[in-house]
Order: C-alpha cells, then sequence, then structure tokens
C-alpha cells in the first residue's frame, strides 16, 4: 500500500474526525459520516462561530417574544459548547416574566433539584453548586448566568433531566420510559398538574426540542441496567405540543448544526429506514437561528469538551 494513500486516508480520518466533534451527528458514534458541503465543512469551534456570525436573523428576540406570548410553552434549544446560547437565553427570561412565563425547566438530573434549590437560595455557594451537580466546573459557566437570571426574573427552576429508565411498557416509547418522555413526566409533575395553564421555558439540548413523533423504540441499553438507551423515543418538543395543543414553540439555536444532524427514519415496523440529513424549520422545529451577533462576540472563546 502505497503511502500517500495512507497519508490521505489519515487525512480524511482526521477531518471526519473533526467533524464530529463539533457537531455533525453520524450513525454510531460516528462511523458513518456522510460527506458535508464546502460551507458545512467546519473542522474547529472558531470556525463554527464564524460561520453562526454570518448566519444571523434579524429582529430574533423580538420574533422568539412575539411567538412565546401566544404559546404556553417555549424550548430554547441550546448546544453545550456554545455558552451564548445561555446568555441570550438568560437575557430573554427577564423578557419573558412579563409575558407570563413563571417557570424554567434545565437539563439538570432531577436528583440534583435539592442543591438546586439550596442555590437559588443562596444556601450553598456557587463552588459547592458547580461540584455538586457538574463533572467539572467549567462545563456550564453560561448556566450560572441563566440561573442568576431567571432569579432575577423570581421563577421557578426546574431539573428535568434523568437518564435512568422505568421498567414499565409504554405504547409510544417502546419497552421502557425514555429519557424525553420522563423529563416531561418531570414537568407534568411538577408544574402542570398544579396548574395546567402555567407558561414554562425549557432550556435544553437542541435535539430535545424536536415536535415530529418518532418511530425509533427504546430498550433498555445492554449491560448497563437503568439506563435509557440514547436518540429514541419521542423527543420531549413531542410531547409538549400534544400536552399543550399545539401551543408550544420550539427554536434550534444553531444553523450549522442543523444542517448537520442526520437522523435514522424508520417505518413504524421499522423495516424501511434510511438517513435524513437536517432539521427542518416549520417541520421539526418552529425556527432556527443562531444567537444574536454580541452575543457570539463576547462568548465564543470558551469550549469545552462535551464528551
Amino acid at each position: 500500500m502505497s503511502s500517500i494513500y495512507n497519508v490521505s486516508n489519515l487525512r480524511n480520518g482526521i477531518l471526519s474526525f473533526l467533524t464530529c466533534l463539533v457537531g455533525a451527528i453520524s450513525v454510531d458514534g460516528c462511523a458513518a459520516v456522510i460527506p458535508l458541503s464546502e460551507e458545512e465543512s467546519i473542522a474547529t469551534f472558531s470556525q463554527l462561530i464564524s460561520y453562526m456570525k454570518k448566519q444571523q436573523t434579524s429582529e430574533l428576540e423580538k420574533m422568539i417574544l412575539t411567538q412565546a406570548e401566544k404559546n404556553q410553552t417555549l424550548i430554547l434549544g441550546e448546544h453545550h459548547d456554545v455558552n451564548a446560547d445561555d446568555y441570550f437565553a438568560g437575557d430573554l427570561l427577564l423578557k419573558l416574566k412579563p409575558l407570563g412565563y413563571t417557570h424554567l425547566g434545565i437539563e439538570l438530573e432531577q436528583k440534583h433539584q435539592l442543591d438546586l434549590d439550596k442555590f437559588m437560595n443562596e444556601e450553598i455557594s456557587e463552588e459547592e453548586f458547580l461540584k455538586t451537580v457538574y463533572w467539572r466546573t467549567d462545563y456550564h459557566h453560561g448556566n450560572l448566568y441563566l440561573l442568576s437570571k431567571a432569579k432575577e426574573a423570581g421563577m421557578s427552576v426546574h431539573c428535568i433531566d434523568s437518564h435512568d429508565c422505568i421498567n414499565d411498557p409504554d405504547e409510544e416509547s417502546g419497552i421502557v420510559a425514555h429519557r424525553d418522555k420522563l423529563m416531561y413526566q418531570s414537568l407534568e409533575r411538577r408544574v402542570f398538574s398544579k396548574d395546567p395553564t402555567a407558561k414554562v421555558v425549557i432550556f435544553v439540548g437542541a435535539l430535545h426540542g424536536l415536535e415530529q413523533q418518532s418511530s425509533h423504540k427504546c430498550m433498555a441499553v445492554e449491560g448497563d441496567v437503568g439506563r435509557c438507551e440514547v436518540d429514541c423515543g419521542n423527543p420531549l418538543g413531542f410531547y409538549l405540543t400534544r400536552a399543550t395543543h399545539d401551543k408550544n414553540y420550539s427554536v434550534f439555536l444553531n444553523t450549522v448544526r442543523a444542517k448537520r444532524y442526520i437522523r435514522r427514519i424508520c417505518s413504524p415496523e421499522d423495516t424501511d429506514c434510511y438517513l435524513k440529513r437536517g432539521i427542518d424549520e416549520g417541520v421539526d422545529v418552529d425556527l432556527i437561528a443562531n444567537p444574536p451577533l454580541e452575543y457570539l462576540e463576547g462568548y465564543d472563546s470558551q469550549k469545552v469538551d462535551t464528551k
């Protein structure tokens, strides 16, 4: 085998790996990467931010607030390594409160609710909170800004995430109740059962905000009892859209990754599957946009390992 061939393969492998790292979701853990267009071939985080700066939506904040007023739930679909999402969402909270939004759901494990309550009530320090809740203290420093704005707005904050499966048959998600359904059930238990008309902001990973029903059934992870399979079952956005009678508004905060996400689409019988690239605005989510330029200018240096 020639050395040129080896170098070429190595280069292609490195590019594919980097593509996965910056958000080009693929099948089987980036084992099969679909070739990207030239504008999507972004290999570094700084390139990602630079591209997002060029793709701006005019009067984005006004657009979101207008739709939020008409709806009951608002999903702000964030990306864990882009802290601009956190700062933009935090500033929105102060403007959402006058529109009737009194609750914020965040992607923290439900088991950390007591820790969150103590932090919000200033019973534990920021350092104690970070060490207890996050696996590394710089992982979500943007979340601290979000939480500070939620407190300023007087919103109740709820930890809604869970990776613990329920051994209970479910006609929609398969053999076990999967992660997104547990998220919805948390909101139902903590918010909607007490006030069916409550208005809620949900700040979670963007893929949880998809509103279309999924046919990918969930199974418990083999060899990892009690843990849910990843990327299966109906997304949180589907449950909220149904529960609110189409009064959910879902925003996907990243135009690049919306184009890059690759889904496995299957028939209900799982006999006819194909790959589909991209999140469709108006179908999968209501809006695809990047945080406004001033947030990307100010907060594009923070890059964390999201593995």
